[in-house]
């Protein structure tokens, strides 16, 4: 475990980082079997302050950045608490361990069915007005009751 150190930020003020935290960032980089993360060199661990519109109060996010196939940055992660809860997020969102067009197409599949289902209740909804209705219409009596 590593020892807090105050770190130097770019404006100028210094902020406490604590062992848990470059732990943390430590694993992201180079991995943690135990929670079934490989690791990415390419990826960073950052704070960034978040400000709630509605009541101006200011809290800190950690998000973990990464770099794309074209070299572009960006945010893999974000989450209020820099744990091994980040790692959980890293590893349900890594697409090298998934196959993320099958993904996609059981969720398509999956949506399918419940529209079909949506339009099959519809429809037998609709086939019960119209046989009560035709029943009304055609009474043995001959007459129509309405």
């Amino acid at each position: 475990m590593a020892l807090d150190q105050l770190v130097a930020l770019p404006d100028g003020s210094k902020a406490l980082v604590t062992g848990e935290a470059q732990d943390i960032a430590s694993r992201v980089k180079h991995g943690d079997p135990t929670l079934g993360w490989e690791g990415d060199p390419d990826m960073t661990v950052c704070v960034a302050p978040y400000r709630n519109r509605l009541t101006g109060h200011v809290a800190m996010l950690f998000e973990v950045w990464a770099i794309d196939a074209h070299r572009q940055p960006y945010v893999a992660v974000t989450s209020d608490t820099c744990g091994p809860e980040l790692i959980r997020q890293l590893v349900r969102a890594d697409v090298r361990k998934r196959d993320v067009v099958a993904e996609a197409i059981k969720a398509n599949e999956r949506r399918e069915r419940s529209e079909a289902a949506d339009r099959s209740a519809r429809h037998e909804e609709m086939a019960d007005k119209l046989h009560l209705a035709l029943v009304k219409e055609n009474t043995p009596s001959g007459r129509r009751i309405y």
